[in-house]
């Protein structure tokens, strides 16, 4: 799957990173994933960011991290997900407590693998 997206895009749409993410996080370029996904935390507001919505940023975040062997930045980036969404403590908690409306799902068992990396419990 090609996607030609620049690296020094200026911040805009969180919607347009937050897809370069997932698209970047489902083919395992972490780098690229976790560097679009920084983006889409950054391009929306904090108000926004406080929402249920915008959980999964924060989750594909700390998973990429962690495949990347970022461990502090995996941690936080999951802290600021607890933060947020104080009812779900696990995956399969996130999974029952997710849908499609609230944030769209790609790779979740490379998801699951990287936030049980991230010290997320099942």
């Amino acid at each position: 799957m090609a996607v030609w997206l620049p690296a020094d895009a200026p911040y805009g749409e969180p919607d347009v990173f937050t897809a370069a993410g997932l698209i970047h996080f489902a083919g395992g370029r972490d780098e690229e994933a976790a560097h679009w996904l920084r983006n889409a935390i950054l391009a929306t507001s904090a108000e926004d960011l406080r929402q249920p919505a915008f959980a999964g940023i924060r989750l594909y975040l700390a998973s990429a991290e962690a495949h990347l062997g970022h461990v502090e930045a995996a941690a936080q980036a999951l802290r600021d997900f607890l933060t947020n969404v104080p009812e779900v403590h696990g995956i399969a908690e996130f999974r029952r407590w997710n849908d499609p409306i609230r944030f769209f799902l790609v790779a979740p068992e490379r998801l699951a693998e990287g936030l049980r990396l991230a010290g997320m419990t099942e």
